[in-house]
């Protein structure tokens, strides 16, 4: 992207303001994954956006490339949950999250972010693949609105001290499930299915 191209993007008046700008639109971006519920596709036209910045500030702008932080959460390092039982899932779910989460907050560098944000993709991505589709023709399935985690992890610990203790053991014992945890698995389970994971 040349430089006239850069500032009609941005709706800059002049090269001046450029950079500012960018530095704007990456806040505003790495806010949107603290605030947001997340969902892949949001998630990777966020990082569409964001190698334009790049873009913007390696020719418009011409900056230095910088040199990025080695991520904790490697992309070969992300859990594909193999071999766990829902409660050993989701908690380690939340964990590797929380990871990602505290280095999206210290990343510097657009590359960084992008790295962090598909780094999450993947592993969000994995763990959804692994929730049943229950029948709940009653209920809207609302694609944006996830459970509380925490209330996510009690009602799944209570299944597991009743020996609902595994993903086939969900699928068999729908009555014992409360309304909020079926959303949740079918939520997850039609995202990952967007996406064909896991299938």
């Amino acid at each position: 992207m040349n430089l006239k191209e850069a500032q009609i993007y941005l709706n800059a008046n002049d090269y001046s303001e450029l950079a500012s700008l960018v530095g704007e639109e990456v806040f505003k971006i790495k806010k949107y994954f603290f605030t947001t519920a997340f969902h892949p596709k949001l998630a990777q036209s966020k990082v569409q956006k964001l190698n334009k910045l790049l873009d913007i500030q390696n020719n418009a702008l011409q900056m230095e490339p910088k040199e990025a932080m080695t991520l904790i959460l490697e992309s070969e390092e992300i859990s594909s949950f193999k071999d766990c039982s829902p409660l050993e899932c989701i908690v380690q779910f939340n964990q590797k999250r929380s990871e990602l989460l505290i280095q999206l907050h210290r990343a510097e560098y657009i590359i960084e972010i992008i790295r962090c944000i598909q780094s999450k993709t993947k592993l969000f991505l994995n763990f959804a693949s692994k929730w049943p589709h229950l029948n709940a023709d009653f209920m809207e399935v609302k694609l944006t609105k996830e459970i509380d985690p925490i209330i996510f992890i009690q009602q799944l610990r209570l299944l597991d001290e009743n020996g609902i203790n595994s993903f086939e053991s969900l699928a068999g014992n729908q009555k014992l499930i409360s309304s909020d945890l079926i959303h949740e698995f079918n939520r997850l389970n039609k995202i990952a299915l967007e996406f064909d994971v896991g299938r």
